[in-house]
This record gives structure tokens, C-alpha cells and sequence, in this order.
């Protein structure tokens, strides 16, 4: 689901231009909710506190294993824990003027 909201990839429900994202490899644009009720055709997206609320309630408690997938502004996607999701520096990867320099901050999990 794409994050919307003042400050994000998506302020008004449209896309940025690129040339407004300082840090495309470390800025979110869109998450992966599991176990939702939301079709995956649906045309939902999600407020930067709902995107916390949801990633940070919706797991087993096992914050070392569980992985949520994102999309990142540069069309890479990035693997996080529930618990890098609940630091300051994934907050701020929500945004698009602040997401620099963020990314070297989480100990990320790299897809093979």
C-alpha cells in the first residue's frame, strides 16, 4: 500500500516528481500489509501512523524474524524487521526530505 500523506512520496493522493526525492534509494513509497482485510486490487493507501500502527501490530512477536517488504522510491525493494520498523530512521524513510542517510542506520536484510 502506497504511504501517503504531508512530506511523503504521495502528499495529495499523486506522485512526487522524482527531482523533489533527495535520496530515492532510501526513501519508502509503498509497504506490504499481510493478513489484511484490504483486496489487493482495493485502491487503499496508508497515513505514515497507520503504516506504523499496522506494521507494528500486525505480527507474531518474533521482531528478529518477521520481514516486511517496501518499495523504495528508486524501484528497489528493501527488506525491514518489526523491529527496525519502530526506530526513528524508518520514520524518517517514510519521508522524502528527510529519508537521507537513514538506510545505513538499520541492519537490513538483503534478499539473495
Amino acid at each position: 500500500m502506497a504511504v501517503t500523506g504531508k512530506g511523503t512520496a504521495w502528499p495529495n493522493g499523486n506522485f512526487v516528481a522524482f527531482s523533489d526525492i533527495a535520496s530515492r534509494g532510501e526513501t519508502v513509497v509503498v509497504v506490504e500489509v499481510t493478513n489484511s482485510d484490504v483486496k489487493w486490487s482495493e485502491p487503499k493507501d496508508l497515513s505514515v501512523a497507520e503504516v506504523l500502527q499496522l506494521i507494528g501490530s500486525n505480527h507474531t512477536g518474533r521482531d528478529d524474524i518477521v520481514l516486511v517488504n517496501v518499495l523504495m522510491a528508486d524501484g528497489s525493494i528493501q527488506a525491514f524487521t518489526h523491529k527496525d520498523i519502530q526506530t526513528e530512521a524508518f520514520k524518517k524513510m517514510l519521508h522524502i526530505d528527510t529519508a537521507q542517510g537513514q538506510l545505513e542506520q538499520l541492519k537490513l536484510w538483503r534478499y539473495p
